[in-house]
């Protein structure tokens, strides 16, 4: 048998094995029966999860994978939209999280089953943490309630938000949703735009937000801080109003 023969006879028998050794192929059935013979073992357990994606909960495998391509039908969020189109639309607007924009749903989705609500593969705040690092906003002396109580998603939006942190409204109607503004010891303009008298030094941790403006976040850390009442800057002989405003 020359060369050539020999490559046509091995190619035949990788592409067609049901025609080299006479056996069905599996993946000409649809349904659970041909997958489970060989991944049943593997997924058992995900069946007993307390949330079940509902293709996987039906054994619908082939929703989701084309068991001729051994591939997916469809790569990324364009799979998960094929039944979510409603939210497609919807994770537009605003600011769009990084994983929903590079299509990466699986980031923090479980498309089988997972033990966490929304079939997250992990719970809030450790799903958050995987990519934003921990010690940012734990490792300080006085840690704002909400990281506290690790509910990032009482101020973020896990899929889009207003602006560049997913923010789900603007900073002042977030904080006063807690805060009464009356009852602010020391009340202070906010969402303005300061006069060119007021310069804030670049190297100062207060800043103004994307428009230019003074909001609760230019003197107080939304996360946490080593100063009391989160503040960004000493108040000590008023050392953080000196930063914008002349002695």
């Amino acid at each position: 048998m020359n060369k050539f023969m020999v490559v046509i006879t091995i190619a035949a028998i990788c592409i067609t094995p049901s025609l080299a050794f006479g056996y069905n192929t599996m993946w000409q059935e649809r349904g659970e029966k041909p997958c489970l013979q060989c991944h049943g073992e593997k997924m058992e357990g995900l069946f007993k999860k307390k949330n079940v994606h509902f293709p996987f909960a039906q054994k619908e495998c082939e929703s989701c994978h084309d068991p001729k391509a051994f591939s997916l039908v469809a790569q990324g969020s364009e799979l998960c939209f094929g039944c979510h189109s409603d939210k497609a639309d919807e994770f537009k607007k605003g600011h769009t999280h990084t994983p929903v924009k590079n299509g990466q749903c699986i980031k923090c989705h479980s498309p089988h089953a997972s033990d966490n609500k929304y079939q997250l593969t992990n719970d809030v705040p450790k799903l958050c943490f995987s990519c934003h690092k921990e010690d940012r906003f734990t490792k300080v002396k006085f840690t704002h309630f909400p990281v506290e109580e690790g509910n990032c998603l009482l101020c973020h939006g896990h899929h889009n938000g207003i602006d560049r942190s997913n923010l789900k409204s603007a900073v002042s109607d977030l904080c006063t949703t807690c805060h009464d503004k009356d009852s602010m010891i020391i009340p202070h303009p906010t969402d303005v735009i300061p006069t060119d008298k007021i310069v804030i030094p670049k190297d100062s941790q207060m800043k103004l937000d994307e428009k230019g403006m003074v909001t609760c976040v230019t003197c107080h850390n939304q996360h946490g801080s080593n100063l009391a009442f989160f503040l960004k800057e000493s108040m000590e002989d008023g050392a953080m109003c000196y930063k914008c405003h002349k002695k």
